[in-house]
């Protein structure tokens, strides 16, 4: 189907390390389908982080694996127990099953 893309994929990666004592999750979950969409119509999704561990972090870097992803907003750091949010927005320009990610 010409100018329709299917199965966009969306992947959150931790990249770092993180005391035994504590860990980091994202929410709603890891990967993100953004399902069947319209090439070069943006789409945007936040991934929530959430620090379960007893000590604050700081998130260094945020990194989008290809230059259709673009990283709106995040934390400079999450304090223990917080949460942030990490706002990405694609946009579509291959047809097809895609898989990209974003490296915090």
């Amino acid at each position: 189907m010409k100018g329709r893309v299917w199965r966009w994929l969306l992947g959150l990666v931790f990249v770092g390390v993180l005391r035994a004592t504590g860990t980091v999750t994202a929410e709603p979950a890891e990967v993100f389908s953004f399902g069947t969409a319209n090439l070069q119509v943006p789409l945007t999704n936040v991934f929530t982080l959430r620090n379960t561990g007893p000590e604050a972090f700081s998130v260094v870097s945020v990194r989008p694996s290809c230059e259709c992803l673009e990283v709106l907003a995040h934390p400079a750091a999450i304090g223990a127990g917080g949460t942030g949010n990490v706002e990405v927005r694609y946009v579509p320009d291959k047809v097809g099953q895609v898989d990209y990610r974003v490296l915090v």
